[in-house]
């Protein structure tokens, strides 16, 4: 999409301060392609999927056994990561888990690293159930003892360790927003835009989505309305906020509420999203590091340089 741009940016020689500077900020603004990432845990692989009309592509196997209905996506900048469960008999709600951090390569799906998830007691939650990211951060719904996930806690992606946690549950009337066990984070996303995480709950068929500022602890609702599908993820972009049921990928459009179905192009057991971010916007980004970075270096030979710090 920007690729005329960033050509007609290397393709300048003289290069302002201000123009590298407009580059690695234009780099940040550009909407995503409409790519999702999914996992498709028949076949233990990576994929993505088009937002408009449902075409799935392989991009690669994971090489690690990721279970249905416990997997979940988020990203942080062009990192992409998973969280999984292993449980006997894959029933993470009547048996203790092992819950594991997986880092996995965009461009390959191949894993890059694993780290088993615990507190700061050493031991691993009784429950996980939602898992995003906003601001840089990583986020996992969760219960240190029971099996409804009423707590938020920040997870370190390069150890698993959690930190931070905070019972929602507590919180008076944030239990408005979700079904009949209050406060359960079944699944969670970063909000496009903000720093603020989207929660979703499923009671039966009930369906509630609220949202959640980390920063200040508050909770405030979204949308309440019943739903057949299920929902195993969620994804939040500029293109449009998502959901993966059983059978299809989902749009939710909030206001006006309404919700669109896109079938997906072919079948499969597909669980967790995320948003594909755009590879031209990175590229954008470099070039314009770059030019910056030429400029910095042309004004350090300038007379002002050579006066010092004070102009002297």
């Amino acid at each position: 999409m920007h690729t005329h741009f960033i050509a007609a940016c290397a393709g300048s020689r003289r290069v302002s301060f201000q123009f590298a500077l407009a580059c690695c900020c234009l780099a940040t603004t550009y909407a995503q392609a409409g790519g999702l990432y999914s996992v498709n845990t028949l076949s233990d692989r990576l994929v993505t999927i088009d937002s408009t009309t449902g075409q799935v592509s392989v991009v690669g196997p994971i090489g690690y056994d990721m279970r249905a209905i416990h997997t979940r996506l988020a990203t942080i900048g062009t990192r992409l990561f998973a969280f999984t469960a292993n449980a006997d008999g894959n029933d993470i709600y009547n048996a203790p888990a092992t819950y594991t951090l997986l880092e996995l390569n965009p461009a390959t799906g191949a894993k890059i690293s694993q780290h088993d998830i615990n507190l700061a007691s050493g031991s691993a939650p009784r429950l996980i159930e939602g898992f995003g990211a906003t601001n840089g951060k990583l986020y996992i719904g969760l219960s240190s003892t029971s099996v409804v996930s009423t707590e938020l806690g920040e997870l370190d992606p390069a150890t698993g360790q959690v930190s931070n946690v905070i019972d929602y549950g507590q919180i008076p009337g944030a239990g408005l927003y979700f079904g009949s066990f209050g406060v359960d984070l079944d699944g969670l996303e970063g909000e496009y835009g903000t720093t603020n995480l989207f929660a979703y709950d499923g009671d039966g068929t009930f369906r509630s989505f609220a949202r959640i500022d980390p920063d200040n602890v508050t909770v405030s609702g979204i949308a309440q309305f019943n739903w057949n599908d299920g929902i195993t993820d969620l994804a939040s972009a500029e293109f449009g906020d998502f959901w993966m049921g059983n059978t299809s990928l989902y749009r939710l459009h909030a206001n006006p509420q309404s919700i669109d179905s896109i079938p997906l192009s072919v079948a499969g057991s597909f669980y967790g999203l995320a948003a594909v971010p755009e590879p031209s916007t990175f590229l954008l980004a470099a070039s314009g590091a770059a030019m910056l970075g030429m400029s910095l270096r042309k004004r350090g030979r300038g007379p002002q340089a050579r006066r010092g710090v004070l102009g002297r």
